[in-house]
């Protein structure tokens, strides 16, 4: 027998927390629904030394999706094979914002999970595929982490641990309304980011295509030769000859939008990604702020810390960071504090190391936590405005190349048809 915490729903919709021994978290469910409540949450007490122990519990790389149980009681999340955190959903994020902000309203109203599954109403239909499976995960006890892992194409392995992370808190609608908040900061970036690099592509077909129309000694020569007639045809002619490259770039652009999900393509651009000035930043500190607020969140609540590593490993956004996160905890023993967990991983500053070691000798670990957190997030959003600004002018100096260069071609044309007539007017 285990002591297990749950969270579960009265006839009256009023929440309850409590704690029960039980042989698994199926009894502990069955139990409450003898007693008339519904459960929305179960899971082993904070601190128990199965909770300890178990370092398999919560999301975890796998070769085969599934759920399945580990040791305890805890629910494993299991996920395909070395799927990146970074790797975005087929679904859009502003769907998925939907899906999880409806979600965390009708949690936190107090209504049991599997009735707030059907209740959901977006308007994608991969999402609403899903529900169904989901519902039936979670009348069969298992967890809304685990319902939403086996749709590793919808549900996005961060938003995924996320879920995990809020479940074992028991803070569920707090960490589906954070996950909604991000996944509309997200909508709103790629918004932006699909207007720049939309404006870019543009750019770039136009020049593809004018290319060959720049050259006015030949637009001369077809003149010369042909008569006006011969105008149309040579514009014709030149859009044909721009046509296959035009393609190429068009079919490459859709091509690499899924080579970049191939799992060891995803995980070299995210190294890459820490290295790029501005942008780089950027998600290094989103990363951090969201690694050190889920600790926070967990270690405040009671949860051991190892298991508290292991679950807020898989929420950064970025997969070489988790990648050094889960390493660090794979490679430790189980009764590792979060100071040599932090040393180990290598991508912590060493400030904030010894921040961390002050709060845990002072007992106020959960406390440091969340003012790293807070300065990690502050430092994300000031180099995000930095970032949209240096794209704007990026953006605007390509085109202003493109363009200089085109002028040059047809002026360098003009030259060359031009000299020779001057020559020649100067010789009679």
């Amino acid at each position: 027998m285990s002591l297990f915490r749950y969270e579960a729903v009265d006839k009256t919709g009023k929440v309850v927390h409590g704690v029960m021994d039980a042989g698994g978290e199926q009894q502990v469910t069955q139990k409450l629904q003898n007693m008339g409540y519904s459960a929305r949450a179960v899971y082993t007490a904070g601190g128990s030394q199965q909770a300890q122990s178990s370092k398999t519990a919560g999301p975890v790389m796998a070769a085969r999706p599934g759920p399945s149980r580990a040791s305890g009681g805890i629910a494993r999340v299991t996920l395909p094979n070395g799927v990146p955190v970074s790797i975005k959903s087929c679904v859009s994020a502003s769907a998925l914002a939907r899906f999880f902000r409806q979600l965390a309203v009708l949690v936190r109203s107090g209504q049991p999970l599997h009735g707030s599954l059907m209740q959901i109403r977006v308007g994608n239909r991969k999402i609403m595929a899903a529900l169904p499976v989901m519902q039936e995960r979670i009348q069969a006890g298992q967890k809304l982490s685990s319902g939403m892992a086996e749709f590793p194409g919808v549900f996005p392995v961060h938003a995924v641990a996320s879920v995990w992370c809020g479940e074992l808190a028991g803070k569920l609608d707090i960490a589906l309304d954070e996950i909604a908040t991000d996944l509309e900061q997200e909508a709103k970036d790629t918004m932006y980011a699909r207007i720049g690099w939309g404006l870019t592509k543009i750019t770039i077909v136009l020049f593809v295509f004018m290319w060959p129309l720049l050259d006015f000694n030949r637009l001369l020569a077809s003149v010369a030769g042909q008569g006006l007639g011969a105008v149309g045809k040579y514009f014709w002619h030149s859009l044909l000859v721009a046509l296959p490259l035009a393609i190429v770039l068009l079919v490459w652009w859709e091509v690499w939008g899924h080579i970049k999900r191939i799992p060891i393509v995803r995980h070299t651009l995210d190294v890459m990604l820490l290295k790029v000035p501005v942008w780089g930043k950027v998600h290094r500190f989103a990363a951090m702020a969201r690694f050190f607020h889920v600790m926070d969140s967990l270690m405040s609540a009671g949860i051991y810390p190892s298991t508290a590593w292991e679950a807020a490993s898989l929420t950064p956004r970025n997969s070489a960071v988790a990648g050094r996160l889960r390493l660090a905890r794979s490679s430790s023993p189980s009764d590792m504090g979060v100071v040599a967990l932090l040393e180990r991983a290598g991508v912590f500053e060493m400030d904030d190391v010894g921040t961390v070691a002050a709060g845990e000798r002072s007992g106020s670990l959960p406390e440091v936590m969340d003012s790293i957190h807070k300065s990690y997030a502050a430092r994300s959003v000031s180099q995000r405005v930095i970032g949209r600004s240096t794209a704007v002018m990026l953006i605007m100096v390509f085109q202003g190349v493109l363009t200089v260069l085109a002028v040059y071609l047809m002026a360098s044309t003009y030259r060359d048809y031009l000299l020779p007539l001057l020559n020649a007017a100067g010789e009679m």
